[in-house]
Formats: C-alpha cells, sequence, structure tokens
C-alpha cells in the first residue's frame, strides 16, 4: 500500500516551534472496539495541562453514543469534538493546512486475529510530517520503528497520556518525529516507489 506525498508542501512543524495556545489531536478511526477510542479519552484525563488541548474524532459507528456519554462524564465536553466521517479530501485539507498537531490511534488487540494491519491513516498523517502516537497492535509496531512515531502497549492509559504529554511540551522531540515520519513515507510507502516494488515483483 501507498500514498501520495505532496513534495511541494511546506512543513511547518520542521521549522516553527509550536503554539502554546493549540494543541490538536485528531483520531482518524471508527467509532468501533477495536479502535480503543476509550483509552485516548481516559488518558487526556491524566494529562496535567489541557489548556488548549483538542481531541477532534473523525469517524462514525456503532460506538457514538457511548463514547459521547463517557467524553461527558469523564469532564472532556469542552475538549474532544465528535466531526462524524470526514470526507477524506477534508481530512488532507487539515493536514496541509497546519490544522493538526498529532494523530493518535489507540488501537487494541482484540484476539482471533483481529487487530490493525497498517493503518493508512497514520501512513497519510505522516507524510504531512504529523508525528504519530499509537499502540504497538497489528502493524503499527512496523510503521513506527526507529523513532518514527512513538509506540505504547495497547489500554495503557498512563503511557499513552504520557507520549501524548512528551510530544507536547518537547519541541525538540516533536520536530524530530515530524522529520523521521515523513522520512519513512518517502522511504517505505511513496505511491509511485510501491508501484515500481510491484512492477519488479510481477515481472520475475
Amino acid at each position: 500500500m501507498g500514498v501520495r506525498v505532496e513534495k511541494d508542501s511546506v512543513l511547518r512543524r520542521t521549522n516553527e516551534t509550536l503554539t502554546e495556545d493549540r494543541f490538536r489531536i485528531v483520531c482518524p478511526a471508527n467509532l468501533l472496539p477495536i479502535k480503543g477510542h476509550e483509552y485516548l479519552l481516559r488518558a487526556l484525563c491524566r494529562l496535567d495541562n489541557r489548556q488548549g488541548l483538542e481531541l477532534w474524532i473523525a469517524g462514525d459507528g456503532p460506538l457514538e453514543t457511548s463514547l459521547r456519554q463517557l467524553t461527558d462524564a469523564l469532564g472532556l465536553r469542552d475538549v474532544v469534538r465528535f466531526l462524524g466521517r470526514l470526507d477524506h479530501s477534508e481530512l488532507l485539507r487539515l493536514y496541509r493546512e497546519n490544522q493538526v498537531d498529532l494523530v493518535c490511534l489507540a488501537s487494541l488487540e482484540l484476539g482471533l486475529g483481529l487487530h490493525e494491519g497498517i493503518p493508512v491513516a497514520l501512513i497519510e498523517a505522516m507524510s504531512y510530517g504529523i508525528p504519530v502516537v499509537a499502540t504497538n497492535s497489528g502493524g503499527i509496531g512496523e510503521l513506527l520503528g526507529d523513532g518514527a512515531g512513538l509506540l505504547v502497549e495497547p489500554q495503557d492509559v498512563e503511557a499513552l497520556a504520557d507520549a501524548i504529554s512528551r510530544v507536547r511540551g518537547d519541541k525538540e522531540l516533536y520536530r524530530d518525529l515530524s522529520r523521521r515520519a515523513r522520512e519513512r513515507v518517502e522511504q517505505a510507502f511513496m505511491i509511485e516507489n510501491v508501484v515500481k516494488e510491484l512492477e519488479i515483483l510481477f515481472q520475475t
């Protein structure tokens, strides 16, 4: 699988510091048990500083009602925004226009082979130099290895909160993750390179 990389895009993340008044996390995942939204919400409650913090959840599904109820119960109504099913071009526009500071997936291992593959949702964010935090589920560890993102274990709320806090609070780490994320996609997931590799395989 591969994604298109906008070669001419200017990545603010590699050249500017984060602003102090906003830190926007996007979770691009349908509201299904395997996506682990509950643990992401609970992780936000563990953060010492929620000033300017925003979580935008892009997706829909059968857990919407229960997740909205949990959001209210955790006192996160002013932090969390449910976007519903977002058009793909609109999601990429948010990335392109630097509206997103971090992409996070809290995916679970449900057993019986039910786990993530290598999520295109993460690859796309990384292609814009957006740092990612995700759980070590399925093929995510392969994608984020060698420092291309921060990995935590599934259902580990404390570790997830710590990873988010580190990315937000350490500008040098933020820039490093941004650079490594972009490089990983350019090296392994740029659509042109993937097509060339497939052509070679078909010819052998």
